[in-house]
């Protein structure tokens, strides 16, 4: 792995990927995006990261460890000036980081989630709820064929739990020996309520704003809250009961899920959110990872 600076930005070649790079008009930039942010030096790559082994080392982990841990996610156009990676981002970091700490193989993000409503975005594509639950489910299988065991799906959107939830069980019905256990930051409890004690807001917003701040602590940049408004609750209900159609959603939300709330992102804040997410999940998942999860 080589890590370059270039304007401050981490780039990051792996595995032969090339450097992400952001456009603007009369010249090219790199951007820090997702990859490059969470292979930096700053944010370590786990060495059990699959894409960077060979399938024999794979093999010898399994062997040792049975155990996965899977991001998932999707692009989301937050705001008309915040790159729609960021939530990918939070979530790939949160894994690498897990996968550090338990010493576990550590999949490839899988970015292409719910994402479907958001398609009038440019960059946004994802899949329908069942595509989503059958593609899940026929990946893990492919790695329950190998040996692994224990699986741990770490959810980055709140768009997919149900999905989720219906992969879970269906690998349940089909495999008794594995185990597989889901983890969502933005709704476990506990985080929600350390967020709420540092923002009033309505729940989603607050999430929002949680979540961009971590991505300004990861990242380094330096963005404002852009404050524009949201759909009023009625029309969100009028897009939902003529059939979620993703122009639609554009029309009422033209800048993108920018929220309302009225206070600056806070990288501080933001760091200690993602350690402290960290210490949760490292705690939740410390008997599953040595096989002993119910």
């Amino acid at each position: 792995m080589s890590i370059k600076r270039f304007n401050k930005s981490c780039i990051v070649e792996v595995a032969g990927r090339a450097p992400f790079y952001k456009y603007s008009p009369g010249r090219v930039q790199p951007f820090s995006g997702y990859v490059a942010m969470s292979l930096s030096s700053s944010r370590p790559v786990s060495p059990h990261y699959i894409p960077g082994l060979s399938f024999n080392a794979i093999r010898q982990a399994v062997e040792v460890n049975p155990a996965l841990i899977l991001p998932t996610g999707c692009c989301e156009p937050f705001g008309s000036n915040v790159p729609i990676g960021a939530s990918l981002a939070v979530v790939n970091s949160i894994a690498h980081r897990l996968s550090l700490r338990a010493n576990t193989l550590l999949a490839d993000t899988f970015t292409y989630g719910m994402a479907i409503a958001y398609q009038a975005f440019p960059g946004c594509a994802g899949l329908k709820a069942d595509c989503l639950e059958n593609a899940l489910s026929q990946i893990i299988g492919c790695w329950i064929y190998q040996g692994m065991r224990r699986i741990i799906l770490i959810d980055g959107s709140v768009l997919q739990t149900g999905v989720i939830q219906a992969v879970r069980k269906r690998i349940a019905a089909r495999y008794e020996s594995v185990d597989l256990l889901l983890l969502n930051w933005q709704q476990h409890p506990a985080i929600l309520k350390r967020i709420s004690q540092q923002i009033k807001a309505k729940e989603a917003w607050r999430q929002e704003w949680a979540m961009l701040s971590i991505y300004m602590h990861l990242t380094g940049s330096a963005f404002e809250n852009s404050r524009e408004a949201r759909p009023s609750g009625e029309h969100m209900k009028s897009w939902q009961r003529r059939g979620k159609d993703p122009a639609g959603l554009r029309k009422i939300m033209p800048h993108g899920l920018s929220g309302s709330v009225a206070v600056s992102y806070d990288a501080s804040f933001g760091k200690a959110l993602f350690e402290y997410i960290l210490h949760v999940f490292a705690a939740e998942t410390e008997h599953f990872f040595q096989g002993k999860h119910a």
